[in-house]
């Protein structure tokens, strides 16, 4: 990756380019440019853009409505989409179309089934560490904790 003078990286402006930041202020530009066309351009035709604007809004908020998932979140997300339509719509597939978390997601579940053989049953494992980590202190610090915690060691 290519330097300037001060050392910095050119990376940072590749990464807004290509990253969300684009996506979202193209849906910045595509909701006004759908207002500049419906409000200008078709003055006599206003009904038509209000109509477009109510459509995008119903079907996302259905399809939102009716997707899985958590209702508190599913409201958060239809408030935006109801007040800017078509960049609420926008911003919603944006940020939920992330495959990268969802790989990352899918690959740190499939670990966690992987590493489950290695961990101890029970508090056994828990209780070892904190011995340990107990014996390892220094006296003075076991019994600044001790003090401070006004709570028998571990």
């Amino acid at each position: 990756m290519s330097t300037v003078e001060g050392g910095r990286k050119l990376g940072g402006i590749k990464t807004v380019v290509y990253g969300r930041t684009v996506v979202i202020l193209l849906g910045f530009l595509a909701q006004l440019a759908l207002l500049y066309v419906g409000y200008i351009l078709l003055r006599n035709y206003g009904y038509v853009t209000y109509g477009l604007f109510l459509t995008v809004t119903a079907v996302a908020v259905l399809y939102i409505f009716n997707a899985p998932g958590n209702p508190d979140l599913k409201l958060s997300w239809m408030l935006p989409i109801a007040v800017l339509p078509v960049f609420g719509a926008i911003f919603y597939v944006t940020i939920s179309a992330q495959p990268g978390i969802k790989v990352m997601y899918n690959r740190l579940k499939a670990l966690s089934e992987y590493t489950k053989k290695y961990v101890l049953p029970g508090g056994e494992a828990g209780d070892r560490l904190r011995a340990a980590i107990w014996g390892s202190l220094p006296i003075t610090w076991r019994i600044t904790i001790t003090v401070l915690c006004m709570t028998p060691a571990w």
